[in-house]
């Protein structure tokens, strides 16, 4: 069994307040990541990669989006 390197860049796993969005799932990746807009505009976002999904977080966890890993398989 293969075991599995944690990359909490952001040190996201003793933040209470992403605790309570990610609800018991184990981080195992975030950094800081640019995102282009539609209009070419650059913005700054937090990816968290968990067992269960990957969220796109806006300013730590203010406003997030959500994708399910069972939707990329």
């Amino acid at each position: 069994m293969e075991s599995i390197t944690v990359k909490d860049y952001l040190n996201f796993a003793n933040e209470s307040d992403i605790k309570k969005i990610v609800k018991g799932e184990t981080i195992l990746f975030t950094d800081k990541i640019i995102k282009i807009n539609r209009y070419g505009m650059s913005q700054e976002r937090n990816i968290l990669i968990t067992n269960w999904g990957i969220y796109n977080l806006k300013k730590k966890c203010k406003k997030y989006n959500i994708i399910n890993l069972k939707k990329i398989y």
